[in-house]
């Protein structure tokens, strides 16, 4: 019989790590919901389709440079101004 606070000799030391721990449980965790939740019509779920990321990411650049020479201009104009 062990000391209370003391770990069994014949467990490697390896097996004692909590880091084991924390990923064996994880890993069962993800096995058991990849198992138990069906991957069907979630409602939950976003799809994207290409054309909408497209049409999105162009939206974003033209944005984007608007904004940025706004700011140019002003930063531009405030400069000028102290010269």
């Amino acid at each position: 019989m062990t000391k209370p606070g003391r770990k069994p000799a014949w467990l490697p030391s390896w097996l004692r790590d909590p880091l084991i721990h924390f990923l064996v449980i994880g890993g069962v965790l993800f096995a058991a919901y990849g198992l138990l939740v069906p991957d069907g019509n979630d409602p939950r779920r976003i799809t994207v389709s290409r054309d909408a990321l497209i049409n999105f990411a162009q939206y974003r650049a033209n944005t984007f440079q608007a904004n940025w020479r706004l700011m140019y201009q002003k930063e531009c104009a405030l400069h000028e101004s102290e010269s």
